[in-house]
């Protein structure tokens, strides 16, 4: 099978799970693509990155009850997760005290520190809940 980028005659090693587009090596997963495959953790699947159309409609949104359970409970950390949490608060701690150095005290200041608190909060929460 061909690569479905346009003017790609490459041969393709990997297809959406859910749309069927197919990428060769090159197209597969660069960064700087619109368009590219991932990963789905839960289903070990290529799928479309950022999600194709299909990926999207196909998206199982838990029911609010199991979200609440899932929300509402501990997750202890598992394989590298606690290294990764860590990484993140590291590089927080340094943008915190960049904040501190170079925003005047102010209303401002601590805002952007609660909002960097908040993030790093909701990315440990998205491993943690996802993983």
């Amino acid at each position: 099978m061909q690569c479905s980028e346009q003017g790609c005659e490459s041969e393709a090693v990997a297809t959406c799970r859910d749309c069927g587009a197919d990428r060769c090596r090159e197209h597969h997963m660069r960064p700087s693509l619109p368009l590219r495959f991932a990963m789905d953790k839960s289903t070990e699947e290529v799928v479309c990155s950022p999600p194709c159309e299909a990926t999207i409609g196909k998206q199982k949104y838990r029911p609010l009850p199991a979200r609440i359970e899932n929300d509402f409970t501990y997750h202890a950390p598992k394989d590298d997760q606690a290294e990764r949490y860590e990484r993140m608060r590291s590089r927080a701690k340094e943008l915190a005290h960049l904040i501190l150095e170079l925003v005047p005290v102010s209303r401002e200041q601590s805002l952007a520190l609660t909002e960097l608190e908040t993030a790093i909060f909701w990315a440990n929460a998205g491993i943690a809940r996802n993983e």
